[in-house]
Protein backbone atom coordinates (compact mmCIF):
# COMPACT_ATOMS: atom_id res chain seq x y z
CA UNK A 1 0.00 0.00 0.00
CA UNK A 2 3.03 2.36 0.63
CA UNK A 3 3.57 2.05 -2.83
CA UNK A 4 0.49 3.60 -3.98
CA UNK A 5 0.81 6.60 -2.10
CA UNK A 6 4.31 6.91 -2.70
CA UNK A 7 3.84 7.08 -6.43
CA UNK A 8 1.38 9.95 -6.08
CA UNK A 9 3.49 11.88 -3.69
CA UNK A 10 6.05 11.38 -5.88
CA UNK A 11 4.07 12.73 -9.19
CA UNK A 12 3.22 15.67 -7.08
CA UNK A 13 6.21 17.00 -6.23
CA UNK A 14 8.69 16.15 -9.77
CA UNK A 15 6.13 16.81 -12.04
CA UNK A 16 3.81 19.20 -10.84
CA UNK A 17 5.47 21.73 -9.18
CA UNK A 18 3.38 22.18 -6.26
CA UNK A 19 4.12 23.48 -2.76
CA UNK A 20 1.64 21.83 -0.84
CA UNK A 21 0.10 18.07 -1.14
CA UNK A 22 -3.39 17.54 1.01
CA UNK A 23 -4.32 14.10 2.39
CA UNK A 24 -7.80 13.40 3.64
CA UNK A 25 -9.35 10.58 4.59
CA UNK A 26 -13.35 9.37 5.26
CA UNK A 27 -15.35 6.65 5.23
CA UNK A 28 -18.48 6.20 2.68
CA UNK A 29 -20.47 2.77 1.73
CA UNK A 30 -18.20 1.02 3.49
CA UNK A 31 -14.91 2.20 1.19
CA UNK A 32 -12.24 4.12 3.01
CA UNK A 33 -11.75 7.08 0.72
CA UNK A 34 -8.15 8.80 0.87
CA UNK A 35 -8.11 11.79 -1.28
CA UNK A 36 -4.76 13.40 -2.36
CA UNK A 37 -4.66 16.65 -3.64
CA UNK A 38 -1.79 19.49 -4.85
CA UNK A 39 -2.16 23.11 -5.71
CA UNK A 40 0.46 22.20 -8.69
CA UNK A 41 0.01 22.94 -12.39
CA UNK A 42 -2.57 20.07 -12.53
CA UNK A 43 -2.86 17.37 -14.60
CA UNK A 44 -1.97 17.79 -18.99
CA UNK A 45 -4.95 18.06 -21.19
CA UNK A 46 -3.83 14.51 -22.81
CA UNK A 47 -3.55 12.83 -19.55
CA UNK A 48 -7.18 14.26 -18.39
CA UNK A 49 -9.32 10.99 -20.75
CA UNK A 50 -6.67 8.30 -19.28
CA UNK A 51 -4.33 9.13 -16.42
CA UNK A 52 -3.91 5.89 -15.29
CA UNK A 53 -2.51 4.35 -18.87
CA UNK A 54 0.63 3.01 -18.55
CA UNK A 55 3.51 5.01 -20.66
CA UNK A 56 0.97 8.33 -20.47
CA UNK A 57 3.01 11.53 -19.17
CA UNK A 58 3.22 15.33 -19.47
CA UNK A 59 5.26 16.51 -22.86
CA UNK A 60 7.68 17.82 -20.96
CA UNK A 61 8.47 15.05 -18.29
CA UNK A 62 11.28 13.25 -18.30
CA UNK A 63 9.61 10.49 -16.46
CA UNK A 64 8.45 7.28 -17.68
CA UNK A 65 4.69 7.40 -17.53
CA UNK A 66 4.65 4.84 -14.68
CA UNK A 67 3.49 6.56 -11.78
CA UNK A 68 0.02 6.98 -12.09
CA UNK A 69 0.22 3.76 -13.69
CA UNK A 70 1.61 1.69 -10.71
CA UNK A 71 -0.55 3.76 -8.43
CA UNK A 72 -3.75 2.51 -10.16
CA UNK A 73 -1.98 -0.96 -10.22
CA UNK A 74 -1.68 -1.02 -6.89
CA UNK A 75 -5.30 0.17 -5.69
CA UNK A 76 -6.51 -2.91 -7.83
CA UNK A 77 -4.04 -5.43 -5.91
CA UNK A 78 -6.06 -4.37 -3.28
CA UNK A 79 -9.46 -4.50 -4.42
CA UNK A 80 -9.34 -0.90 -4.71
CA UNK A 81 -9.67 2.30 -7.69
CA UNK A 82 -8.61 5.50 -7.95
CA UNK A 83 -10.36 8.50 -9.32
CA UNK A 84 -9.69 11.74 -10.72
CA UNK A 85 -12.09 14.86 -8.36
CA UNK A 86 -12.12 18.10 -8.26
CA UNK A 87 -9.07 19.78 -5.62
CA UNK A 88 -10.15 22.02 -2.81
CA UNK A 89 -6.50 23.24 -3.76
CA UNK A 90 -7.59 24.20 -7.24
CA UNK A 91 -5.58 21.39 -9.35
CA UNK A 92 -4.84 17.99 -9.23
CA UNK A 93 -6.70 15.49 -6.78
CA UNK A 94 -6.79 11.50 -6.64
CA UNK A 95 -9.70 9.96 -4.41
CA UNK A 96 -8.45 6.48 -3.34
CA UNK A 97 -11.20 4.00 -2.65
CA UNK A 98 -10.27 0.97 -0.67
CA UNK A 99 -12.72 -1.52 0.50
CA UNK A 100 -13.37 -2.19 3.72
CA UNK A 101 -13.71 -5.17 6.02
CA UNK A 102 -17.15 -5.69 6.58
CA UNK A 103 -17.50 -2.24 6.71
CA UNK A 104 -15.89 -2.46 9.87
CA UNK A 105 -12.87 -0.58 11.70
CA UNK A 106 -9.77 -3.14 11.58
CA UNK A 107 -7.21 -0.88 13.67
CA UNK A 108 -5.84 -2.58 16.22
CA UNK A 109 -7.82 -2.43 19.21
CA UNK A 110 -6.88 -1.57 22.52
CA UNK A 111 -7.27 -4.99 24.67
CA UNK A 112 -6.24 -3.16 28.24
Amino acid sequence: MEELFFDLVENSVEHSECSKIKFTTNQRDNKAIVRVEDNGKGLPDHMEENPFERGVKGEKSSGTGLGTHLAFKAAQTYNGDIEIGDSDLGEACFNVKLNLINGEDTSEKNSS
